[in-house]
């Protein structure tokens, strides 16, 4: 369990049709939420407090708006007696389009087959489908179309709710408002707060609602507190990922005043709050690309199904609704590569579309070839050597370099052809390259990153170093308020210094 880092106080007023903006205030800042909070009833006060280190209060403004109609009556004639539901989550997919069974990923196609058949099998039974963020960004097919693929898809599945993971953020703000244009369901993060307004930044919203063979189900949306480190920082400035744990507390109470019976929790984390038992009764986990099937307090499931839809969260539940009570039947990570699945036609055809006017002509660019293969763990170091011949090749001004450092590959690159779409999936992050003046004491810090090669030529000059790298590794080395001058930078990524150079080294025969 991850320790609060923020007191947080609480006093909540819900106005009767009224929006209402959770304001946090600190001494030298404030931090905002922006959230959509109505009330069908009377108004109601609730208040909250967790002791930490920094003290916070709320304020609430509110304006008139519509009435917010939380659930579909129409399914009222359903609320009675027992009733199965199946709950489906996939976590950090990155855009793992196609079909590729030597990393096991299985691919769209497999997915809607595997998903369409357990709702045709199921007929009796509610049926919900979400996902818990980090879906667009990682391959050549999703990249080259900026998510839209992957959000086209997520809209043929009938997904309900997506939580915002880091790398949502790795466009920048307007591609997420205009993917967010695309989709047919809310990107969710109660705890996104614009440290400028002091609300929830206003491309998000705090959660949903949904109502599914008569239940009314809730779904609130947080990412971890402190993953802006995993952010290009130029991509989330005046943004603070706060605390979710008296949000989603406050939002699960209003929505259980409102009518809710289930609240359903995606956590783009893979904390397990103890604090939150009593407010969810399903968590849905991402970002870490492990494995877990945990309970919190010992009866709600708690799932996280690794990454590139290899996996997929499920969990079946009864629910009571003469009772209200949550029988747990089924909780699992289920396997994808050893079902046996047949290509689903509807998602063939929309992956067809984009391949045909958008991605192969970019994707299948074949730039060199390996007898060998590349290993996951060579790439980066390849990245930086190319940074550095990059350098020698077209910076106009000398420097005496120390050493040239990227970051990490997500994935090798097998042997025979190399296309550029390969390399894509190897190196799939828009970070330019740069030179920057350091401390020479600093220059270790950079020797930490896989992505690390060393050419031996350059020295220390009046106790400062220059050193090749990326914008993401300079902006976090910033961050942590180190001395740092940019220099020179190069409108190129490391994926593209791979196309240029490789077939020097990776001819093709």
């Amino acid at each position: 369990m991850k320790p609060l880092t923020k007191l947080i106080t609480l006093s909540l007023i819900l106005f009767t049709s009224t929006s209402c903006a959770i304001r946090f205030e600190n001494n030298s800042s404030s931090i905002e939420t922006s959230s959509f909070l109505s009330s069908e009833s009377s108004s109601s006060e609730s208040s909250l407090s967790e002791e930490t280190s920094s003290e916070f209060t709320t304020s609430i403004s509110s304006s008139e708006i519509d009435e917010e109609k939380l659930w579909d009556e129409t399914q009222d004639y359903l609320r009675s007696g027992e009733r199965e539901f199946l709950f489906y989550n996939l976590n950090d997919f990155h855009g793992a389009v196609e079909k590729n069974l030597d990393n096991m990923e299985v691919g769209i196609s497999y997915i809607s087959s595997y998903l369409f058949s357990e709702k045709e099998n199921n007929p009796n039974s509610g049926f919900i489908f979400t996902n818990s963020g980090d879906m667009w960004q990682g391959s050549a097919d999703s990249n080259i179309t900026r998510g839209e693929l992957v959000i086209e898809w997520l809209n043929l599945l009938d997904c309900k709710a997506q939580s915002i993971g880091n790398h949502e953020f790795d466009w920048g703000v307007n591609t997420i408002e205009e993917n967010i244009s695309k989709m047919d369901f809310p990107l969710l993060g109660c705890n996104v707060i614009d440290e400028d307004s002091g609300l929830l930044v206003d491309y998000l919203k705090p959660y949903t609602t949904i109502t599914v063979e008569g239940l009314h189900i809730g779904i609130i949306g947080v990412i971890g507190d402190g993953l802006e480190s995993s952010i290009l920082q130029s991509n989330i400035q005046g943004v603070d990922f706060v605390d979710p744990v008296p949000l989603v507390q406050h939002y699960s109470d209003y929505l259980k005043e409102q009518g809710a019976d289930f609240i359903l929790l995606l956590n783009h984390d893979d904390d397990i709050y103890d604090e939150l038992y009593g407010y969810v009764d399903l968590v849905f986990n991402g970002h870490t690309h492990s494995y877990q099937n945990e309970l919190l307090g010992n009866e709600v499931p708690v799932l996280q199904a690794y990454c590139n839809g290899r996996d997929i969260s499920k969990c079946v539940l009864t629910y009571d609704f003469a009772t209200n009570d949550i029988n747990y039947n089924e909780s699992e990570v289920v396997e994808l590569f050893n079902l046996d699945l047949e290509n689903d036609t509807q998602t063939d055809e929309l992956y067809q579309y984009y391949l045909d006017n958008y991605i192969n002509d970019i994707k299948n660019e074949v730039v060199g070839y390996a007898t060998n293969g590349i290993s996951y763990y060579d790439v980066p170091i390849l990245s930086a050597k190319y940074a550095y011949q990059y350098y020698l090749d077209y910076g106009t001004t000398n420097y005496d370099i120390v050493s040239s450092t990227t970051n990490s590959a997500r994935s090798e690159i097998d042997a025979g052809e190399i296309t550029y779409g390969d390399i894509y999936k190897s190196l799939p992050f828009d970070n330019m390259i740069e030179i920057i003046k350091i401390p020479s004491s600093q220059v270790s810090y950079f020797k930490n990153f896989s992505g690390y090669y060393y050419d031996g030529d350059g020295t220390s000059v009046d106790g400062y170093s220059y050193i090749i790298t990326i914008d993401y590794l300079e902006q976090k080395y910033v961050s942590y308020r180190y001395e740092c001058e940019v220099v020179d930078s190069y409108p190129i990524y490391p994926r593209d210094l791979l196309k240029m150079y490789i077939g020097n080294d990776y001819p093709i025969n």
